[in-house]
Parts: structure tokens; C-alpha cells; sequence
């Protein structure tokens, strides 16, 4: 009932979509380059296997080479590998709505959506086999909980930004 009567979550429905399309787009079609070609490499190890290269010498840390290991049971090939990027830059893009309502208001909420959904750069990356798009998705979700937290000083919503702080972190370091 909501989604025909608020404009909002109407507009919002229709950034999804179209984010979704734009990162979905021709995603297994290009070659792997030499970054995404390393992350399949790391995500074919064993679980303990990307603990130790993480540990031993690969900067980046387990989280997103987990990831990709539990992919890797679907298929080897670029798609499979693209896929929780361009999922997480989809799903990223409500949470951009939810801060910019949290920060300001619905207005700026729709329009930093709308300008995160068409961004070619944000499109880009969620295009890749990267942690990048991960590590937006936990730094938008820790973000709305300091939000929340600054407004309502909520213990609950101080873990949920600690925790998806720390998620964001062990995606990849450049969250510090």
C-alpha cells in the first residue's frame, strides 16, 4: 500500500532498478584484468588458504576473498566473480537514500540515490572483481548507524556502526 501512495519509496524502487540494470549490464562480458585475475586467484584457495596469504604478504584483507570462494561454487568465470560487487553496489543504493533522509531529509535522500545510481565511477567498480563495492556497502551501513546513533545515543545503534565499521575494514583497508 505504501509503495502507490509515497512518491519516495516509488522514486526510490525505480533508482533501484535502473542501478540494477546499469551494473548487471554486460557484466561477464569483458576479460578479467590483472587486479580481478588476483582476486581469483586469492578467492581459489581454501578458507584457511586466504587467511594465510591475507596474513602473509596480500595487503588486502580475508573478507571479500571469502567471499568469492563461497562464488566460485556457482561457476569460474567473470559473472560469477562480478556478481557480489555489482549485487552490493546495487543494494548500496537505498542505504545512500537512508543517509541523505537520516543526514537531511527525503529530498536530499532521493537525490544523493539518484546521483549514486547514475555515477559511472560508483558503475565502474561494480563492475569489478574488487572489494571496493563491498566495502561502500559497509561503510554506507556503519554511516547510517552513527547517524542514528548521534540522533538518538541508541547502544544498539553504536554496535551496528562499530560492527559494520569493523566489516568494513576486514573488506578492505582504504576503509580506515
Amino acid at each position: 500500500d505504501t509503495l502507490f501512495h509515497s512518491r519516495y519509496i516509488q522514486l526510490l524502487l525505480s533508482l533501484t532498478i535502473i542501478g540494477f540494470l546499469l551494473r548487471f549490464y554486460n557484466l561477464g562480458f569483458n576479460s578479467l584484468w590483472l587486479d580481478e585475475a588476483s582476486t581469483h586467484t586469492f578467492a581459489s584457495l581454501s578458507i584457511p588458504g586466504i587467511w594465510e596469504a591475507t596474513m602473509g604478504g596480500e595487503f588486502n584483507p580475508p573478507i571479500f576473498y571469502w567471499t568469492e570462494h563461497v562464488m566460485l561454487l556457482f561457476g569460474n568465470n567473470e559473472f560469477v566473480l562480478r556478481f557480489i560487487p555489482a549485487l552490493l553496489g546495487v543494494l548500496t543504493i537505498p542505504l545512500i537514500y537512508l543517509i541523505g533522509k537520516e543526514f537531511v531529509d527525503r529530498n536530499v535522500g532521493i537525490i544523493a540515490a539518484a546521483a549514486f545510481a547514475f555515477s559511472p565511477f560508483l558503475i565502474f567498480y561494480s563492475q569489478e572483481a574488487r572489494a571496493y563495492s563491498m566495502m561502500l556497502f559497509f561503510v554506507a551501513l556503519a554511516m547510517l548507524f552513527c547517524l542514528k546513533a548521534l540522533r538518538t545515543n541508541d547502544f544498539q545503534n553504536w554496535i551496528l556502526f562499530g560492527v559494520f565499521s569493523a566489516l568494513a575494514f576486514w573488506t578492505h583497508f582504504y576503509a580506515i
